[in-house]
């Protein structure tokens, strides 16, 4: 076999005629002749030379590597190992990383990295500088061994060895997002890693960049930080599965019923004739959730509302902006609370929240969608002239000059999102669906976007009615939909109801807890100024007790209604019996050891 000689720069072989290195154009070393005979010996002599000087490091013809070659760092790109010295990688030009260290099984053995004391109760490597373990508080001692070696390890051993590595993988996982390298976020995840999980102060102190990484951080929230967009897709992709894990609404308890409501959804969906060729529902309907889950004890009912509830939802328009069941009236007296179901964290939010409060159903054949951007195509003239309308007297408002070339772009823009399946939907896509849907819709905001630290970013505009204007008031429905918006997201207020659930209502507050008018979306410059007459004539308003004018939501039977009871039915009697067999196999359990201890005795 022909001789070569090493690149000192990116070890990369040459052939002996070659006087520079073929990948990196690193001129030859001086001391590599044509002549092969001379090579070899002064390459031998080399390597006694080199094995003093730190600078250099080369492979003797043995084969072993020097110090100095275990050193070179891999890329995350192409893995090409590169010198120390190298601030690119030679092959892909990718960015040295910074700190990221693989986790190796030698690492994980030995228990110890240098400059850190192991923890003798989890193993941890803390910072020389920490007086206890970051994570068990454990003050530090002179270490012990954190694993036995041999096939005497013990349970504990291997606990320990698994929660040491579990921390590693989160703590490599947040310095990948910092340095764009997925490989360790993807190790993370796929280990079963919670992509929820937040940073703790003891954590922070571990990464040792208090400018990068801060308590309460998650992936979410770094990736959006360091705009690591492509990582942001695998983070929540890997936090919606979790969630799909635990959620079961009653439409995933019967898929057949689901399928056959989204078919009879097509079949009512007509156009109407005209100069305004919007489309539109043949029949009104409004989703409710059974009134049984209030009879179930109390543990249960949280388990079960934890399964269809949005949660986060919940308590953002609850408790922290008070802008749902804040009336105690209707809450308790009248029994009109509203319960935020989840849905798909996506641009069809809004799409499956109205089917959600209508039906009970997602928009997963699109039906919705399809009707949403046939109408803004066919009948987008009336829907364009209302919306320009609107837009100039904002820029008015603000004493601004509009753009008419911009206009049209930001309404092509507008119909093209209609068409996308997972582009999320704006203000005027809310008031074509409630033309498509003959009915009112009410939507119940948050008043700010805030970021992960809770600052202020941006008011937000969705909040209040959206009335069908452009129909006749004697072609729509005074019932009602009622919407949540929390975090650029949408979801379905539902209310509950009894099993023979015809003629019944639920009250709808049309203003904010201080008693100011939920704002009307839309209006022509001559219908501003009249906004309760507005919502006097276009829903069935009264008055409570306590002075708040309410819209009321009413539940009638319609062609489906015996297919949407069966599915909350079996949804409901899945939960209970399965509830049931487990308090029964507890039961059992503790009967039976009662048992044998009676036989002891």
């Amino acid at each position: 076999m022909e001789s070569k000689w090493r690149c000192e720069r990116c070890t990369y072989e040459n052939y002996i005629a070659s006087r520079k290195c073929t990948l990196c154009t690193a001129p030859r070393p001086s001391y590599v002749t044509d002549d092969a005979t001379n090579e070899r010996d002064i390459y031998k002599m080399a390597v006694l030379s080199l094995a003093d000087n730190s600078d250099h490091a080369g492979p003797s013809n043995s084969g072993t590597i020097s110090p100095r070659s275990s050193e070179k760092w891999p890329c995350c790109a192409c893995t090409y190992l590169n010198w120390p010295k190298a601030l690119k990688c030679v092959q892909c030009l990718t960015p040295k990383p910074r700190s990221v260290r693989a986790i190796s099984e030698e690492n994980l053995a030995s228990g110890g990295i240098d400059n850190k004391w192991s923890c003798r109760n989890c193993t941890l490597d803390n910072l020389m500088k920490s007086w206890k373990c970051a994570i068990c508080g454990t003050p530090r001692k002179s270490p012990s061994p954190p694993f036995c070696e041999g096939a005497s390890a013990s349970k504990d051993n291997r606990r320990r060895q698994t929660l040491y590595r579990k921390e590693l993988l989160w703590l490599n996982a947040c310095r990948g997002v910092l340095e764009n390298n997925i490989l360790p976020v993807e190790a993370y995840l796929t280990s079963g890693g919670d992509p929820t999980r937040s940073l703790t102060e003891e954590e922070c102190s571990l990464l040792d960049r208090p400018s990068a990484f801060q308590p309460n951080q998650n992936l979410v929230h770094l990736a959006i930080r360091f705009r690591q967009d492509d990582m942001l897709r695998v983070i929540l992709a890997s936090t919606e599965c979790m969630k799909k894990a635990k959620k079961r609404l009653p439409s995933h308890a019967s898929p057949d019923i689901c399928k056959e409501i989204l078919h009879h959804l097509s079949t009512v969906i007509r156009v109407r004739k005209g100069e305004f060729a919007c489309s539109f529902v043949t029949e009104i309907a409004t989703y409710s959730l059974p009134c049984e889950i209030e009879h179930l004890p109390a543990n249960i009912n949280n388990e079960l509302l934890d399964q269809i509830l949005d949660r986060h939802v919940q308590k953002e328009l609850e408790e922290e902006e008070a802008v749902t069941n804040w009336n105690t009236e209707l809450t308790t007296q009248l029994q009109s609370r509203l319960y935020p179901l989840w849905n798909r964290t996506s641009g069809d939010c809004l799409l499956d929240s109205v089917l959600q409060a209508t039906y009970g159903v997602f928009d997963k054949e699109n039906t919705l969608r399809r009707a949403l951007a046939d109408s803004l195509i066919e009948g987008g003239h009336a829907f364009e002239r209302r919306w320009r309308e609107c837009e100039a007297m904002a820029a008015k408002a603000l004493h601004f000059t509009l753009d008419e070339r911009q206009l049209s772009r930001d309404w092509q823009i507008l119909v093209q999102a209609s068409k996308m399946v997972g582009e999320p939907l704006e203000q005027l896509h809310v008031f074509a669906l409630a033309h498509i849907m003959r009915r009112p819709i009410i939507v119940y905001s948050i008043k700010w976007l805030k970021s992960w630290k809770g600052e202020r970013l941006a008011p937000t505009c969705f909040e209040g009615v959206y009335l069908p204007l452009l129909w006749e008031i004697s072609f729509c429905s005074k019932s009602p939909i009622a919407l949540g918006y929390t975090r650029g997201h949408f979801s379905a207020l539902v209310g509950l109801t009894g099993e023979d659930n015809n003629d019944e209502i639920t009250y709808l507050p049309l203003t904010d807890k201080s008693g100011n008018l939920l704002a009307l979306h839309f209006l022509s410059p001559q219908q501003r100024g009249r906004d309760e007459a507005l919502l006097r004539a276009w829903l069935d308003c009264s008055v409570t007790t306590s002075g708040f004018l309410v819209a009321k939501q009413y539940y009638q039977n319609h062609r489906l209604s015996g297919l949407v009871k069966n599915m909350n039915a079996k949804w409901l009697g899945e939960f209970v019996e399965c509830k049931g067999a487990a308090a029964a196999a507890s039961g059992y359990t503790r009967d039976e050891s009662d048992a044998e201890s009676e036989d002891d005795v």
